[in-house]
């Protein structure tokens, strides 16, 4: 496996060495990018990174598919486009107090501030902040944070791990497959190890996720969603490089062999049919 690597930047350590060396896999640092050409790297996980290769590599999680998830306003305008909701807004006149305000792109709500008037707003314009996006206040009834992996996509093949974070505020966690096979969703029990819970909520919400990937062209992502009082969901962000414990790292370790067998097998195979046509 050291002909694969990980690419990161700083925002995601340690989550990044930690998974590289779960898949016993070369992790490369953005200021090491000298390491895809001495270890021969043939297979790159691009973990949060846009840094520009200037190689012919298998990618998971291409560039451009990060790129949107890091700018919120591209996130948002390609949501907009495939239908899917999210509680945020451009337009000024659908303010609606309170409102969140997002001055800058970045990781944890250190980029979010909460304005209670057009005064607030004006102060934080005053001082150097001009908003990018605007977000509405939702009451929030659950808050999920689901894993999703494309494992294979001619076969409809995605892993799911479910997270609840509201109410429980614990590490409750549902483990689901989606297979043409399955008649769509799994929920699986693993070993002696019951994992989780299913409601119609759950499942509008991990399907309302894997439209959320497809859209935007990712591999894996950590993927963040609102259900308000009345039963809504609300996307509220997709994470290219999300941050995970014990559990979370063995379920990305295992389905991230199985689309990196996928797309190696993809490319054998497509070696096979340029062959043929030069004969």
């Amino acid at each position: 496996m050291k002909k694969i690597g990980i690419l990161y930047n700083s925002a995601s350590i340690p989550t990044a060495p930690n998974l590289a060396n779960k898949l016993n896999v070369t992790p490369i640092n953005e200021s090491e990018l000298y390491k895809i050409f001495t270890k021969k790297i043939e297979v790159l996980i691009r973990y949060g990174s846009t840094c520009t290769i200037e190689k012919n590599l298998i990618e998971i999680n291409p560039k451009s598919a990060i790129e949107k998830c890091i700018d919120r306003v591209k996130f948002y305008e390609e949501a907009k486009k495939h239908n899917i909701p999210t509680p945020y807004f451009t337009n000024e006149n659908e303010i609606q107090f309170p409102v969140y305000v997002y001055i800058k792109n970045g990781y944890q709500g250190n980029s979010l501030v909460l304005c209670f008037s057009k005064k607030d707003i004006e102060r934080l314009k005053e001082f150097g902040y001009n908003p990018i996006i605007y977000s509405k206040v939702i009451e929030t009834a659950h808050e999920y944070r689901i894993h999703i992996i494309k494992v294979n996509e001619k076969l409809d093949y995605y892993a799911f791990l479910v997270y609840e974070k509201i109410p429980t505020e614990i590490n409750a966690f549902t483990f689901v497959v989606r297979n043409k096979n399955l008649n769509k969703y799994k929920f699986a029990t693993i070993g002696s190890h019951e994992f989780g819970f299913y409601s119609k909520e759950l499942y509008n919400a991990i399907e309302l996720c894997y439209k959320t990937l497809k859209a935007l062209n990712l591999d894996f992502a950590g993927i963040d969603i609102l259900i308000d009082l009345k039963g809504n969901p609300y996307i509220i962000d997709c994470n290219s490089a999300p941050g995970h414990g014990y559990n979370t790292r063995k379920f990305y370790a295992k389905y991230l062999k199985e689309l990196i067998k996928v797309k190696l097998q993809e490319k054998i195979r497509n070696y096979k049919e340029i062959l043929k046509n030069l004969r």
